[in-house]
């Protein structure tokens, strides 16, 4: 087990596959070199059982919450929140859906055989059952993923160059970064001010009710003429 488990400033890096980061944790679903420890994400509040559950400092998943079920992350978003100290951050990176949209768009050409039409931007590489994607994502979405989980100052970044390594992030690709890279902080709430109506705003509104009863009131009136109408002609008859 890496001594780094140990000490007080744990920052972890979930899912990291073969991207080892120098100076974190990092875990996997499957041993390889470099991989400090086995975790499967599914069932992430396994993660309890560590003893700096609550005190980490720095959580990293690059390309790693589009390959689970849109109804767990929630569940996995609220779990991050729990094991970060306060005023720790998540930092995640998935695929862009309105980059890879607009991507789609302008360049419809890459998209029609004979050439590769790039699925697995959208629905994973495929190579083995760990690489299907399951959920996608803009900012907007994530961004109120993790508010609802907890988190604040959720705000979108450039890739995580100051990691020291290249990884999805980057998402070095012949057309372009399509990542999402976005990093929120726990302890820190986004401030909500209440929405008050400007002077002129309020004159207008209270014109506009104004004339919405007297257009109700006229209507009921040709309502009732109407209605008087037919019933003198019935009698009439």
């Amino acid at each position: 087990m890496n001594s780094r488990i140990g000490n007080g400033n744990i920052k972890l890096n979930l899912g990291c596959g073969r991207a080892i980061l120098p100076g974190f944790v990092n875990a996997d679903i499957s041993a390889g070199e470099g991989v400090d420890l086995i975790v499967d994400l599914n069932d992430i509040g396994a993660l309890r059982t560590q003893t700096w559950y609550g005190n980490v400092q720095f959580v990293y998943l690059s390309h790693v919450l589009e390959h689970f079920p849109t109804t767990l992350i929630p569940t996995m978003l609220r779990e991050l929140h729990t094991l970060l100290a306060d005023g720790g951050r998540i930092r995640i990176a998935v695929p862009d859906l309105d980059k890879i949209c607009r991507l789609y768009v302008k360049n419809i050409e890459w998209f029609n055989p004979p050439h590769n039409p790039w699925l697995g931007l959208i629905y994973g590489g495929q190579i083995d059952r760990y690489d299907f994607h399951k959920t996608g994502y803009n900012f907007a979405y994530l961004r109120w993923l993790l508010e609802t989980a907890g988190f604040g100052n959720v705000v979108e970044i450039g890739s995580s160059d100051d990691l020291g390594i290249m990884d999805g992030s980057h998402s070095n690709l012949p057309f372009g970064n399509i990542s999402l890279n976005v990093e929120a902080t726990k302890g820190i709430k986004r401030e909500r001010t209440v929405f008050q109506y400007t002077a002129v705003e309020k004159i207008v509104g209270w014109c506009a009710d104004v004339l919405l009863k007297v257009f109700q009131t006229l209507i009921r009136i040709r309502i009732a003429l109407i209605r008087r109408r037919i019933r003198k002609s019935l009698t009439e008859g």
